[in-house]
């Protein structure tokens, strides 16, 4: 009886232990099927996801080029089974930089350094071999729409508050 109840016992907590794991127990944990290299379908940005990690690139490139920025995961928040956001901490040396345009378009001031270490990237219609991601961007704070803390950015970049911070979601193949 002794032993019957000891291995009970461990595989209740084996069994937590994994459905931890695999979410992340506090909503930091990235499926599998999120995990990968995306590229946009017009060819031109990149978003490389791992376990850990999120990188975003512009432009020809590969999961090995240089990212625009790059971060490590704190955070990821479902609104259903295919759609959430997540929430990156960036790494000191690849924060995202902002910059002051002319109505043609070229740069007349910056670079600006973000106003927080936090920022989201939203996700959609996330399949195996598909889905939708942006990252968070205000009109109204061209200068970053970061969050200094975790539970800022967790309080910011919710479902509600999707509408403010995307105006579309191109579509990406997972290669």
């Amino acid at each position: 009886m002794f032993p019957k109840r000891i291995c009970i016992l461990f595989s209740a907590v084996l069994l937590a232990a994994s459905v931890f794991t695999a979410c992340g127990g506090d909503g930091s944990g990235i499926p599998a099927a999120t995990q990968g290299f995306w590229r946009a379908a017009n060819g031109a940005d990149w978003y490389g996801i791992t376990q850990d990690s999120l990188r975003y690139g512009y432009g020809p490139g590969s999961i090995f080029a240089e990212p625009l920025y790059k971060g490590q995961i704190r955070s990821v928040e479902y609104f259903t089974g295919s759609s959430g956001v997540i929430i990156i901490e960036y790494d000191p040396d690849r924060k995202q930089t902002y910059y002051d345009y002319d109505a043609g378009y070229n740069v007349i001031g910056g670079p600006y350094p973000p106003p927080g270490n936090f920022i989201g990237v939203y996700f959609r219609n996330l399949t195996a071999k598909s889905g939708e991601f942006a990252t968070a961007y205000d009109a109204a704070k061209p200068h970053g729409c970061e969050e200094a803390t975790l539970e800022a950015a967790r309080a910011a970049f919710t479902l509600d508050a999707m509408g403010t911070y995307i105006f579309q979601m191109p579509g990406y193949a997972r290669l």
